[in-house]
């Protein structure tokens, strides 16, 4: 895969949250994965991060989730989610 900032995130990352409306943790997971293999804008990669937390809570690893969580609020300091 090419490492440069990904021109295609928004459509692999509506994919990515198909994949989770669907209850397919495990493909979303994958691709969450990759897309942070990839480099990318803070914003998206911080919005990747929230998701896969999210995915890791839905599916009851909470020790991943917390992770995620914590490394996703360094994207969004202001969040108040």
């Amino acid at each position: 895969m090419n490492k440069t900032v990904d021109e295609h995130f928004e459509d692999n990352f509506k994919v990515a949250l198909i994949l989770i409306s669907s209850r397919r943790y495990e493909d979303a997971v994958s691709l969450l994965s990759e897309l942070l293999e990839r480099q990318l804008q803070p914003r998206d990669r911080g919005a990747a991060l929230y998701s896969l937390a999210e995915v890791y809570q839905l599916t009851g690893n909470t020790d991943a989730a917390i992770k995620y969580y914590r490394e996703s609020i360094t994207y969004f300091p202001g969040n108040i989610y």
